[in-house]
Order: C-alpha cells, then structure tokens, then sequence
C-alpha cells in the first residue's frame, strides 16, 4: 500500500470557496436528503475500493468478509 497512490486520487482540483457567514437570526443551513434516489448499478462494497486502500485494513481488523 503506497500514500502515493492516496495522495493522487484523494486530492482535488476544486478551487477554493471562502467560508460563508452564518445566516441570520440562527437558520439552520439544512438540505434535506431525496431518499427516493437510488443507485441504478447496484454494486459490492469491494469493487469500489482498489486493492491498495487503507479502509481495507480497517475491514481485516473488523472482520468484514465482504
């Protein structure tokens, strides 16, 4: 497992946007989430990740078989 690989895929080119000031009277900033989105392309959690990722470490140690 190289960092170097996680550092090439897990960085970005977004450019930066400043922090936005609170809205006032204290609204909450909430967007609800649209449960009836599905995944069309149902797929194992192993296919997403590649071999060399550090969450499958995280699976040995938790004992998940996939």
């Amino acid at each position: 497992m190289s960092n170097d690989k996680c550092a090439e895929t897990c960085t970005t080119s977004a450019p930066m946007t400043p922090i936005q000031e609170p809205p006032p009277n204290g609204v909450p900033r909430v967007h609800m989430p649209n449960r009836s989105q599905l995944d069309p392309r149902p797929r194992e959690l192993e296919s997403l990740l590649p071999e060399w990722h550090t969450a499958r470490l995280v699976w040995g140690y938790v004992g998940y078989s996939g």
